[in-house]
């Protein structure tokens, strides 16, 4: 069960993540990845403590995911091929 989970998500993400902006898209979500893991290990807190924060993170992490599925619902649906030239037409302009 373990073992599928990285080709599985691999296989999602290549279909969901359009490739000619896929490095940027994943380095953008190390940010605040990583912003997190700075402030535990430089703050030393104790193991209740770094429980409330996740619980914390997690719980704006769940309202931001009802947000955003609420608004995809008021707005017309669209394909991933769509998103993915929209990306590439904003990416050729700017190197206009």
């Amino acid at each position: 069960c373990v073992g599928i989970y990285w080709p599985a998500m691999g296989t999602v993400k290549s279909k969901v993540v359009p490739e000619a902006a896929r490095a940027t898209i994943y380095n953008i979500f190390r940010i605040p990845l990583n912003a997190v893991v700075l402030g535990v290990l430089l703050n030393q807190m104790d193991v209740s403590m770094a429980f409330f924060w996740c619980t914390l993170m997690l719980a704006v992490s769940f309202g931001c995911m009802l947000l955003l599925g609420a608004r995809s619902q008021k707005q017309p649906s669209s394909t991933i091929e769509d998103g993915e030239q929209a990306l590439i037409n904003h990416a050729e302009d700017d190197g206009k």
